[in-house]
């Protein structure tokens, strides 16, 4: 498989970061309600999303719990990006499949090593 285009790159790299912005408006109006002060608040917008994640751990909100996990799946692949290895799945490092970038901008994986890792670990995937 050939590694990703320029222009494709700067497709998921713009995903990435719509993806990021939705997140963190999520993330807001969940913190809203928490103890939280509104100048830390008013600061999540311009955070990046490793000092977000960072910043988030140690608050105990049930409610952040999926937000969070979707913030460190965008930041793991922001970091990938940044690295230059966007798109190569984490087990055997081929390139994840365009379908499944695609559909899944965040993929850590290829189609056959998600599958691994879900036999792995009990999921069934729909």
């Amino acid at each position: 498989m050939e590694h990703l285009s320029q222009a494709e790159l700067a497709l998921y790299q713009s995903r990435l970061e719509d993806e990021l912005t939705s997140c963190k408006q999520s993330l807001i109006k969940i913190l809203k309600h928490a103890p939280v002060t509104p100048h830390w608040l008013a600061q999540i917008a311009t955070m990046s999303s490793s000092a977000l994640v960072d910043a988030l751990e140690p608050i105990a909100l049930n409610e952040i719990g999926q937000p969070l996990q979707h913030l460190k799946q965008i930041d793991a692949a922001l970091c990938q990006m940044d690295m230059g290895l966007f798109g190569i799945c984490s087990d055997c490092e081929e390139m994840i499949e365009a379908d499944i970038l695609a559909a899944q901008v965040t993929a850590q994986r290829c189609q056959k090593c998600q599958q691994n890792n879900d036999n792995k670990h009990g999921f069934i995937r729909l």
